[in-house]
């Protein structure tokens, strides 16, 4: 497909650093091609620097993925290769590998600038561009980015870097004027501001008294209100359905953005009783329920298939990665023409609608969306390609909210604070993990050596554009450095008669390599030490699983059944044993747990221990047995008080995948390369959702660990054994494939999943061939050379 021309607007900011090496930030409306400039100015640089190297940094793991794909296409015909690195699945570290533009997540992005600081290979980054860089004052990674880009511009200024730093590009769709000066300053950076849209998007704002539409003069009214009658929440659900009605059946899209995974599944159960099935998509629909039937092992949520087969979805945390892949590939070919969704979706894959639709609601009391959420969502609606017209509609059913629906809709965007030194906290206020994280990683890595490091670093942060008193930031870096030397992670040593200098010690130098935060890593290496003094129980791998566990990742936290689990311990030997002689985790103190109040230090430190157990049970569980994930989560759905679904269980299953790597990493930084080797297996298992004789089926497309397990005992072990199988000759496999289909099935499914089996077969078996030719052709030019 031939590229389309480049718009005026993407042109006459190209021309800002056009023959230049500035480093440049802007902002344009969502859709409007921003990814375009940066990606001109990313091959621009990389095909002027043979060895140059590139990081392209994202919030969200499945922008990253999407990304990787999109700039490997266009940097193929260059020669220049791309990786993805996100999450725990990604070996090695983003700046060290074959490929010259690694494409990563904000955390793997600061640890590849560390370690190119402390390996000297600096100078190789050529160019940095981040996407939603207003993710520098969101509360949980903001810290992260701006520490980052804070010792990129440390380094750069300092002379450390010999080819004059990185260019860094940045883009965001939700930063006002006053930020976007604050943030070149910062970044000594080029600015434009964008203002072009391809696609116009009208904005409105429904109320009881009517539908009004963003003009230069406010909100005005443009019709009545959709007629709904009832409660508040069946007048919302009723103005729902009829905006979504609209445009239902001329054949186009509309995201619904709710407030909670709740309300998703409910909007979408309720707009599917309200809309026919229409005789024409029914093909199309079929063929995404059954692709649901393969992502969801035979067992999908039977209220999703009915949903789908009439054109409705709904997409949020509580399903698996692989059945949102399914529903976001059938909203884009058009199967699926209404899609519930969270907010998370806004700023996530790329599903561009014609029309947008925002449900509020209120988070830990908080209305929400907020503004820069709300402009994310509204500006999904109308991109160039998939409509000629955009339309986005907030609903406000509350009187007490017209204001603040206003003010979201026409009202300018809150300016942007820094989060590694929080204007509102005060000059007393302890250090924060995230700042000591910060000057720990900044000394280990080598950039801050001396009090003259630690001034001119604090002067790189963007707290320092801020009109907030510099002496409460130098303040508060004293303590931060302080405390980490009190911990013992960081030391001054004597490098002259009268000259001192920061380093790290072993043990700080280990919690930086595993880039976890202190308190957790040295949590995580004391409970390492006693595994080791004391023994390991190696019977399962529970107790192995038991260091990936924390309870900020932990939905059993808070929620565990200390009934049920009393019973599991006094009947589970290995777990008895587990709790017993390694963990301290008794049956006799689960017994009492639910009427303990676990006010004391000690007591909620016991009730962690039963809960991380609980939870490495459960992952145990899933790698060793036959179960599949659905199995689990009815099987575990009487361990907790609160509802468990499939998508907890995935999320925890790679939030301890990403620990045991860092784990790894951590052990093999102490000197304990055994347990560093026990926990990489862990960590390998925990991504592929398969023990490690598993592993090379799991290279397979569409494999999952219940059905690796079912074709290894089946005696398919290899993927060149069921690629040796004959077209004709797949009923063992179809067999062992059927047996992986949950158990836990509704009846009158039996030919569906027959259906799917024989599906999923084929499939393997053309998959197997394809890897089995790729291997061939490696092992030759290998050989060759």
């Amino acid at each position: 497909m031939r590229t389309p021309p480049p718009y005026p607007w993407q042109l006459e900011c190209l021309s800002r650093v056009a023959r230049t090496s500035r480093s440049l930030v802007y902002t344009a409306p969502t859709g409007a091609g921003k990814s375009r400039v940066a990606d001109a100015l990313l091959e621009e640089t990389l095909a002027s620097d043979g060895g140059g190297r590139a990081l392209v940094v994202l919030p969200y793991v499945a922008l990253v993925r999407e990304r990787a794909m999109a700039l490997a296409k266009t940097l193929r015909a260059r020669g220049i290769g791309v990786r993805a690195y996100a999450g725990g699945e990604s070996e090695g570290w983003a700046l060290g590998g074959d490929a010259r533009c690694a494409v990563t997540t904000i955390e793997k992005a600061a640890n590849a600038v560390s370690r190119a600081l402390e390996r000297g290979s600096f100078d190789e980054l050529r160019i940095v561009v981040v996407d939603e860089l207003h993710m520098v004052s969101e509360d949980e990674r903001g810290g992260v980015l701006e520490g980052m880009l804070a010792r990129i511009r440390h380094a750069t200024r300092s002379g450390r870097a010999r080819r004059g730093g990185p260019r860094i590009v940045c883009m965001s769709a939700t930063v006002n004027a006053r930020s976007l000066e604050r943030l070149a300053k910062w970044l000594d950076a080029e600015t434009y501001v964008g203002t072009y849209r391809p696609v116009e998007l009208r904005e409105h704002v429904v109320r009881e008294d009517g539908v009004f539409v963003k003009t230069g003069e406010g909100l005005t009214r443009v019709r009545d209100a959709p007629r709904a009658g009832g409660s508040e929440r069946e007048r919302e659900l009723g103005v729902v359905a009829e905006l979504v009605g609209e445009v239902f059946v001329h054949g186009h899209s509309t995201l619904v953005f709710c407030a909670s995974k709740a309300q998703c599944s409910n909007v979408a159960k309720r707009l599917a009783g309200i809309f026919h099935r229409h005789p024409a998509a029914m093909s199309l629909r079929e063929r995404f329920v059954e692709r649901l039937f393969d992502a969801c092992e035979g067992a999908p949520d039977v209220d999703l298939v009915q949903a789908i087969l009439s054109g409705i979805a709904w997409h949020h945390a509580g399903l698996t990665t692989a059945e949102k892949n399914v529903i976001e590939e059938g909203f884009r070919d058009g199967a699926i023409l209404a899609l519930t969704c969270t907010t998370t979706l806004a700023a996530g894959v790329n599903l561009p609608t014609r029309r947008t639709i925002i449900i509020p609601g209120y988070i830990a009391g908080t209305r929400t969306p907020s503004m820069a959420q709300y402009k994310q969502m509204a500006g999904r609606a109308g991109r160039k390609g998939q409509s000629d017209v955009g339309e986005s509609f907030l609903i406000v059913m509350k009187k007490d909210a017209v204001a603040w629906a206003q003010n979201l809709v026409c009202g300018d965007l809150p300016p942007l604070e820094s989060r590694l030194f929080p204007p509102s906290r005060g000059r007393d206020a302890p250090p924060t993990a995230e700042q000591k994280k910060f000057y720990l990683e900044s000394i280990a890595c080598g950039i801050l050596k001396t009090k003259e490091d630690a001034g001119e670093l604090a002067c790189r942060t963007f707290a320092w554009t801020s009109e907030d008193d510099y002496s409460s930031i130098l303040l508060r870096q004293e303590v931060s450095l302080k405390q980490i030397h009190d911990e013992g992670v960081v030391m001054v040593r004597r490098t002259g008669e009268n000259s001192t200098e920061w380093c790290s010690t072993p043990e700080g130098f280990a919690f930086y390599r595993c880039s976890l935060p202190i308190a957790h890593a040295k949590k995580l290496r004391s409970e390492l030490d006693d595994a080791l003094r004391n023994g390991l129980n190696l019977t399962s791998r529970t107790h192995l699983l038991f260091f990936c566990i924390s309870n900020e990742s932990n939905f059993l936290a808070n929620n565990l059944n200390w009934h049920v689990w009393s019973d599991w311990l006094e009947h589970d030997s290995v777990l008895h044993q587990l709790g017993e002689k390694h963990l301290g985790v008794t049956r006799e103190y689960a017994e009492h747990a639910q009427y303990r109040l676990g006010v004391s230090a000690e007591s909620r430190a016991v009730r962690s221990r039963h809960e991380r157990l609980a939870a490495a049970h459960l992952l145990s569980e899933l790698l060793a047995n036959d179960d599949t994930i659905f199995d689990i989560e009815q099987k575990w759905s009487l361990m907790s008080n609160g509802a468990i679904d499939r998508g907890k269980i995935q999320s925890l299953q790679n939030m301890a995948a990403t620990t045991a790597g860092m784990a790894s990493v951590l052990a093999n930084e102490c000197g304990w390369s055994a347990l560093a080797g026990l926990m990489l297996n862990v960590s390998e298992e925990l991504q592929a959702g398969a023990r490690r004789e598993l592993l090379p089926l799991m290279r397979l497309d569409g494999m999952t660990g219940a059905r690796a397990r079912s074709l290894y005992n089946a005696g398919f072990k290899t993927p060149t054994i069921i690629a040796s199988l004959a077209t004709e000759k797949l009923d063992k496999l179809v067999e062992a494939c059927l047996k992986s289909l949950s158990r836990s099935s509704r009846a009158g499914l039996d030919q569906a999943m027959r259906t799917t089996a024989w599906r999923v077969a084929t499939s393997l078996a053309k998959n197997a061939r394809e890897v089995s030719v790729m291997e061939a052709r490696a092992a030759l030019a290998n050989l060759e050379e």
